[in-house]
């Protein structure tokens, strides 16, 4: 290009000139070539301007939350669109999480109130059995039955009792929480 570029003006210059035509095709050709030089400085500079990103400092935002990588390196046309599917990922993690444990109080404060459950140190697994059964006999006798005696309840400490409509009830509170934490 630069070549095609010099030949057009010296055409120009031989075709115009009046004295002297090699002394001008000199003078422009220097001239040309000067502002080859600055062009190229000029690329050069533009170049050393741009700041250059931390390529282990891109990861670690990827790494961190995905997307953030891009942002760092001014990718905004891809990165904006990780990080909001993250951010929306994590917030329905956390929102759903949150439920599931605003119903675990729920059916333990249930429990407590219409079961006469003692909630102290109980696990979940004690939660989950009292859903299944109406009072502590009746999941005894059930575990006497099968010969799991080992899986037997203390009566004083792990006491509860339920009418038919009050289980049921607890039943699907506990169901409700537990498929938000699968979920």
């Amino acid at each position: 290009m630069k070549k095609i570029l010099l030949l057009i003006v010296i055409s120009f210059t031989a075709a115009y000139s009046q004295e002297n035509s090699t002394k001008n095709i000199l003078v422009l050709e220097n001239e040309i070539r000067n502002s080859a030089i600055n062009q190229n400085e000029l690329k050069f500079n533009l170049q050393t301007d741009v700041k250059k990103k931390n390529a282990g400092l891109a990861i670690l935002y990827s790494l961190l939350l995905p997307g953030m990588g891009e942002l760092y390196a001014e990718s905004y046309s891809n990165g904006k669109y990780f990080t909001i599917a993250e951010a929306a990922l994590w917030g329905m993690y956390l929102g759903i999480n949150s439920y599931g444990n605003w119903q675990k109080d729920r059916y333990i404060s249930f429990a407590a109130s219409n079961g006469g459950v003692n909630t102290d140190g109980k696990n979940d697994k004690y939660f989950a059995t009292i859903s299944e059964y109406l009072d502590i006999d009746q999941y005894n006798n059930t575990k006497a039955l099968e010969r799991r005696f080992d899986e037997m309840y203390n009566s004083t400490a792990y006491n509860w009792k339920w009418t038919d409509e009050d289980r049921k009830r607890y039943r699907n509170m506990w169901v409700s929480s537990e498929q938000a934490f699968n979920n």
